[in-house]
């Protein structure tokens, strides 16, 4: 287990241990799928930006990530219930390279919406977290807007809160 973990994820636990429907789920493995890497632009055309994670994610965390129905789940109201089924059936709509309702494939965040994204650092790499945070973020707003009918996406997408964790005192 990494610093970051032993450090990090406890302190996030805590902060949103009253808070049942969210999670802070380390994602230092999510990787951005293809259809939604960002690319730059230029004369000869744009190429894609290297691959960044972040380190974590808080995400919506309803059925703990899963998509399947509550029946039987007391807990679970029927709000819930219907959110997850559309998540579900949104994600399971959408191409084969980008069944996620996020812009990676990474399990635990496939049905399970970023509300917010996490980046820690050294004080030596501030600017390493910073792009990092930049092209995640970037890629999350390509996939909403192939999610969200054209008429929302043209108003704008709702501003994703970001967390740049700069050294540890």
């Amino acid at each position: 287990m990494t610093w970051n973990m032993l450090v990090h994820q406890p302190l996030f636990e805590h902060a949103l241990a009253g808070h049942a429907t969210v999670q802070a789920e380390p994602s230092l493995t999510a990787k951005i799928m293809a259809p939604f890497s960002p690319a730059t632009s230029g004369r000869r055309g744009g190429s894609a930006i290297e691959n960044k994670m972040v380190d974590f994610c808080f995400a919506l965390w309803l059925n703990e990530g899963k998509p399947r129905q509550l029946e039987g789940d007391d807990k679970a109201s029927s709000t819930d219930a219907r959110l997850i089924s559309a998540t579900a059936n949104q994600v399971w709509a959408q191409p084969p390279d980008a069944q996620s309702v996020n812009q990676t494939s990474y399990p635990p965040l496939q049905f399970a919406p970023i509300a917010c994204n996490i980046e820690t650092k050294i004080s030596t790499a501030q600017q390493a977290g910073q792009l990092q945070l930049s092209v995640w973020t970037a890629a999350w707003y390509q996939r909403i807007i192939k999610l969200v009918p054209d008429g929302v996406a043209q108003h704008g997408i709702i501003t994703l809160p970001l967390l740049h964790i700069v050294r540890h005192d």
